[in-house]
């Protein structure tokens, strides 16, 4: 996704630079604890070509899906 479009979805000037980039770097998933950036991602999940999700919880779900407990 372009920069210019991303910051025309609301994204402040550096999230949407850190997604621009995160998408055109070819990555899967962009962690962040920003949880305002985490909310806009999910309200715009159709045009952002990146998956957007907190470490924590991406570490836990992970976890579980292992089998493992988390303490």
């Amino acid at each position: 996704m372009p920069l210019l479009r991303t910051s025309q979805l609301g994204f402040k000037f550096y999230d949407a630079l850190h997604l621009a980039f995160a998408e055109a770097g070819g990555a899967d998933i962009f962690l962040t604890t920003d949880d305002r950036l985490l909310r806009k991602a999910q309200q715009y999940r159709d045009p952002i070509n990146v998956m957007v999700e907190n470490p924590s919880l991406l570490a836990m779900g992970v976890s579980k899906e292992d089998g493992n407990e988390i303490s």
